[in-house]
């Protein structure tokens, strides 16, 4: 789903996209398994794992609502 996101040309999409899966996403599940809901090494490793679908459901959003379709002015 990443790769329609990169291929139909939408650099906010793909920018949103790195930001919520590398950081917000990752760090966070990771944060609030591990210390939070104190599953320890479990937790960040449990919240590392989830947040690589993040870009599974932006993409899967992305492809149903047809937004891959409309061309980007080049403003």
């Amino acid at each position: 789903m990443n790769a329609l996101i990169n291929g139909s040309g939408n650099y906010k999409i793909n920018f949103v996209t790195a930001i919520l899966d590398g950081i917000i996403m990752r760090i966070g599940l990771a944060l609030l398994l591990g210390l939070s809901l104190n599953m320890k090494h479990y937790g960040f490793w449990l919240g590392d794992a989830l947040a690589g679908f993040t870009p599974f459901w932006i993409g899967l959003a992305f492809y149903f609502t047809g937004l891959w379709k409309k061309q980007i002015s080049k403003t």
